[in-house]
């Protein structure tokens, strides 16, 4: 369990795309945080539900894994307890502030690269839809429609002009779909950009982007 702002969380995601060269997963589609004190059960073979309150689009899944005992090829396609990265923490205190009991994960491209250059650089090397794991085109395990359902969706997937296509692809989505969208909009870069929770080193900047959630989570709720 997570402890943030005096609220315990735990997290549970879906990998898949088993690499037997690597004893690993290259993607992951989903993570789930629940607050631990909100009686809500994630079921290793329960598929997406039940619906979160509210769902965050962000970039790729980070440096995430499944904790120890949950990373082996029986596990592939299944939710797992988590270890969530310092982004994911953000989000946690979001919730604390805000009641939400379950929020979750889903990005722009499932493949787990630890670092954002190397998403880049698969994109800049021609890396399709499916070897990307773009859930919003339709080339993840999961569908945005069973992922996300009718919860607002806060885009916070980030300002790289690299991220156009996939961005791109992901608004239009949404858009169509009619969800709430929630998030702070960045600077005109030609394509939808949505300023990420906690950018590297910028610690004013991550301060601000949770007040503003706080905000827009307190006006929708009404």
């Amino acid at each position: 369990m997570h402890l943030v702002e005096g609220v315990r969380f735990r997290c549970h995601g879906l990998f898949h795309d088993w690499r037997a060269d690597r004893a690993d997963f290259a993607k992951r589609a989903l993570l789930d945080i629940v607050r631990s004190d909100a009686g809500i059960a994630i079921a290793p073979d329960g598929g997406c539900a039940p619906a979160p309150d509210a769902v965050v689009a962000m970039m790729n899944p980070g440096s995430s894994a499944p904790l120890a005992g949950f990373g082996g090829l029986e596990w592939a396609g299944k939710r797992v307890p988590a270890k969530p990265d310092s982004v994911q923490y953000q989000v946690m205190r979001l919730m604390a502030a805000t009641g939400w009991r379950h929020v979750r994960v889903v990005n722009l491209a499932d493949i787990r690269a630890a670092k954002s250059a190397d998403l880049y650089a698969l994109i800049a090397g021609g890396a399709d839809a499916a070897a990307l794991g773009a859930i919003f085109e339709g080339a993840s395990v999961v569908t945005p429609e069973d992922a996300i359902g009718s919860a607002p969706v806060i885009c916070a997937w980030g300002m790289d002009k690299r991220l156009a296509g996939l961005a791109r692809n992901a608004d239009a989505w949404l858009r169509a779909r009619g969800n709430p969208l929630l998030g702070l909009p960045g600077a005109a870069a030609g394509f939808p950009a949505w300023r990420y929770p906690k950018p590297v080193g910028n610690w004013t900047l991550a301060v601000e982007w949770l007040a503003e959630m706080k905000r827009q989570a307190t006006a929708l709720a009404g």
